[in-house]
């Protein structure tokens, strides 16, 4: 029995290049689509990567602002202690050179009272509002 070889055949060799070639054609489709799904994860990815670091700033604005409020709070106690005695101070005495000490120290207390109204009026945004104090 007599074995004949199939690449002999003229049929063969035709039908090979032909399932190569087809073969080729469906991996081009196939690569395009995992290209196209693999860009729009990626994008994504970029978007949420995005967001979460705006939602991370607002956090930290949001966080910085409780504390600009909170501290200024806890300052203007003891600044409106030292601004009341310098003006009780300021009632009785009769020296100039002291009174004019009490007046400097009423007027600083009350620029930094301005300072930390502004501090305290601190928004998320990052911009402070006018205060009429």
């Amino acid at each position: 029995m007599e074995v004949s070889d199939p690449y002999s055949e003229t049929l063969l060799p035709e039908l090979l290049a032909l399932s190569e070639k087809n073969y080729r054609r469906a991996s081009t489709r196939h690569v395009r689509g995992l290209e196209s799904e693999i860009d729009r994860l990626f994008g994504a990815f970029r978007d949420h990567v995005a967001q979460e670091g705006e939602r991370l700033q607002n956090r930290k604005l949001t966080a910085l602002a409780e504390f600009a409020a909170g501290a200024g709070h806890e300052f203007n106690t003891p600044l409106a202690i030292v601004s009341g005695q310098s003006q009780y101070l300021l009632s009785w005495e009769e020296d100039p050179e002291r009174r004019k000490t009490l007046q400097t120290i009423i007027q600083q207390t009350h620029r930094v009272h301005e300072l930390l109204t502004d501090l305290m009026q601190f928004r998320a945004t990052g911009r402070t509002t006018d205060s009429n104090c």
